[in-house]
C-alpha cells in the first residue's frame, strides 16, 4: 500500500535551444514534458509532470528514476545549457509541499 506524493520539476530558459533539449530528452525517458509559452523575455518553462503514481509503486520507482536522470542532465549541461529549475514535492496524504531540489542545491555545497 502506498500514498499519494507527487513530483514535479519546473524549469525556465531563455534558450530555445535549452527548452527544445530538455524536452526532448524527458519524453525520450517516458516523461510527460509540458512547455509554457514565452511570457517576457524570452524565457520558456517547462514542467516534467508527476508520474501519478503512490509512493512505493513500481510506476513511481519509475519516475523516480526519470527525474534522477533528469535532474543529472541538466547539472551535466550546466555549462551549455543555462536552467533555473527545481523539484518540488506535495501531496494529499502527507498535506505538505516542498523544494526537494534545485540547480542551486549543489552549487550551495561546494
Amino acid at each position: 500500500m502506498g500514498y499519494i506524493r507527487h513530483n514535479a520539476i519546473i524549469a525556465t530558459a531563455w534558450q530555445a535551444e535549452a527548452v527544445t533539449a530538455l524536452t526532448q530528452y524527458a519524453r525520450g525517458l517516458g516523461a510527460e514534458a509540458l512547455v509554457g509559452g514565452e511570457v517576457t523575455n524570452g524565457y520558456m518553462t517547462v514542467c516534467i509532470t508527476p508520474d501519478g503514481s503512490k509512493e512505493g509503486w513500481e510506476t513511481s520507482s519509475e519516475g523516480d528514476e526519470r527525474r534522477t536522470k533528469i535532474k543529472q542532465w541538466m547539472r551535466d549541461h550546466a555549462g551549455q545549457l543555462y536552467f533555473e529549475w527545481c523539484e518540488v514535492a506535495y501531496g494529499s496524504d502527507d498535506a505538505n509541499a516542498e523544494i526537494t531540489d534545485s540547480d542551486w542545491v549543489m552549487a550551495n555545497t561546494l
